[in-house]
């Protein structure tokens, strides 16, 4: 037995996880067909919606109001899903094989539809450890943007990443995802990313500060597709929709019974601000060895850090000492010597005070998780 074809509608939640940190407004696992339409979730410590499996799919989140999230951790989203289902836990198997496997856990599709969300402490919209078989469409993201972990088919269109983008981590191969007509105002932010990105990207519209229409190189040379999409500024009106009609949701979210709204709080948006220029981030040097801080929550979930600690090995070559005891490219450093790294110019720092030959302890951790210490000397 399990919960299915249960409907969550008209209900106003707030103001909750004072005493039970982990809670969310809804929380849905091992069930069926939930949907959860036209409410108001705001002012709590984690997601407001978290969807805790993909058995079995079917569930409809739709017209909703979500802000005010993720008060009191980090690495999540104000809708947050876990794929946590059989395929993730086999080893040995393809991607084929996997993908087969997630859709026997995942058996219908979920739906995130025509929501207004935002979440100023991780990501609007946060699909993480292996959410299969979802369809995200016509959403108004605010904050936070988009980000899909390693899964299988998601299809991603019609959703507007205000002031944000999509954030693709760590995807498998032949993953079947679609990102196409989707409105961004930054370039994708990908970690670790195959050569091919899933099934389709492109008809994207990137929204810039000025200039007039042209190709989007900026996507398409992240992506390796992106052929169509294209690059302009952009007026929205009201409700944040681009005045040429190209998103045409009609703009309704949250609870409809006028008690209720009067009891809500207002959802904060701010105004679209287009950057002239993406900062990729400062570079830093210690002898052959390029890096960088870790410096947004992407790279934070990805490698799986102490917050924004630490520091990021971008190149080293193969006859560095540290290349030979160990270090590689797309590393997380976390600490040296035992001591929690701050960033580029503690990093540098410690290496600094250190005498010459002396033995250093490396805390690092990869790209799935994985924490080693590695051995070295100055």
């Amino acid at each position: 037995e399990y919960a299915r074809d249960c409907t969550v509608e008209n209900c106003l939640i707030r103001d909750i996880g004072r005493v039970e940190k982990q809670t969310a407004c809804v929380e849905i696992a091992m069930s069926a067909r939930i949907r959860v339409a036209r409410c108001t979730l705001h002012t709590c410590p984690r997601a407001a919606i978290n969807i805790g499996d993909g058995t079995f799919g079917g569930h409809c989140i739709e017209g909703n109001d979500i802000f005010d999230t993720v008060r009191e951790t980090g690495d999540h989203g104000s809708v947050n899903g876990w794929g946590r289902d059989r395929f993730w836990h086999a080893h040995g198997l393809n991607s084929a094989q996997m993908r087969d496997l997630a859709l026997r856990d995942a058996v219908e599709t979920t739906v995130l539809r025509q929501n207004r969300v935002r979440c100023d402490h991780g990501w609007d919209i946060d699909l993480d450890d292996g959410c299969s078989n979802y369809l995200v469409e016509d959403n108004l993201c605010l904050a936070g943007g988009l980000k899909f972990r390693e899964g299988f088919c998601r299809i991603a269109r019609g959703n507007r990443l205000i002031n944000n983008t999509f954030h693709p981590h760590v995807w498998f191969e032949n993953s079947g995802d679609v990102f196409e007509g989707n409105l961004v105002m930054r370039p994708y932010l990908p970690i670790g990313m195959p050569e091919r990105w899933g099934e389709r990207v492109d008809g994207n519209l990137l929204a810039v500060a000025s200039g007039p229409e042209r190709p989007a190189a900026e996507l398409a040379r992240l992506s390796g597709q992106d052929e169509s999409s294209i690059a302009r500024p952009v007026a929205f009106d009201e409700n944040l929709r681009p005045l040429d009609g190209r998103f045409s949701q009609n703009g309704a979210y949250g609870v409809t019974s006028a008690h209720l709204r009067a009891l809500a709080a207002a959802c904060p948006v701010d105004a679209p601000t287009p950057l002239p220029d993406w900062d990729k981030g400062k570079t830093w040097r210690l002898n052959d060895i390029v890096f960088k801080g870790i410096d947004n929550d992407g790279e934070m979930s990805a490698f799986a850090t102490p917050g924004h600690h630490g520091v990021l090995i971008l190149a080293l070559p193969p006859h560095c000492p540290w290349y030979v005891d160990g270090l590689r490219e797309n590393t997380a450093v976390v600490t040296f010597n035992g001591t929690l790294i701050d960033g580029p110019e503690h990093f540098l720092r410690l290496y600094e005070e250190m005498g010459a030959g002396a033995e250093i302890r490396l805390g690092t951790r990869t790209m799935l998780n994985g924490a080693a210490e590695i051995r070295t000397r100055k």
